[in-house]
């Protein structure tokens, strides 16, 4: 699973900088998002019983950045 999810975050990152140079702003600011989501699911490589939820995965991750723990690799 945790490789589908780089793959997910990567192509999901691909789709919008393809969106942002043809001009759908919103759409690639949505792809972004949500590449960002799975990415930070990706780096956490935790699961909670039920998945994760949105401000609970910026909040987890925000204190992993804060903490000095987070990921340091590249993308």
């Amino acid at each position: 699973m945790k490789r589908t999810l780089y793959k997910l975050a990567r192509e999901r990152l691909l789709v919008a900088e393809e969106a942002f140079t043809k001009g759908f702003y919103n759409s690639s600011a949505s792809e972004l998002y949500f590449a960002l989501f799975t990415l930070m699911r990706y780096i956490l490589s935790e699961h909670q019983a039920g998945g994760w939820k949105h401000i609970g995965i910026f909040e987890h991750f925000s204190g992993s950045v804060l903490s000095g723990t987070y990921y340091q690799g590249t993308f």
